[in-house]
């Protein structure tokens, strides 16, 4: 949520824009993890070097040693899945 994002930027020295940014690149690196994309075709498809996205994944496999943060992760993904699907049947506009 928006407060959360706030306090994230606050203590990491970034905007509110940049820390959802982040997380929205986060969430689209674990989905096409998820279905078994390379390293270069992740980074091809988000716009990134493979080296950023080689930082991403090891944070990654830090979130899959965590419980927590791995429901959250989940949470998110089904969410934003949910929002990726409602936008194609055009019920969400981009």
């Amino acid at each position: 949520n928006r407060e959360s994002y706030d306090r994230i930027a606050l203590w990491a020295h970034h905007s509110p824009q940049a820390i959802k940014r982040y997380v929205s690149i986060f969430l689209r690196i674990a989905a096409l993890v998820r279905q078994e994309r390379s390293v270069e075709e992740i980074a091809f498809l988000v716009n990134a070097s493979p080296g950023l996205i080689r930082s991403y994944l090891a944070l990654y496999a830090q979130v899959l040693t965590d419980p927590n943060r791995l429901k959250k992760l989940e949470e998110e993904l089904t969410r934003t899945a949910g929002l990726a699907e409602a936008a194609k049947k055009g019920a969400i506009q981009p």
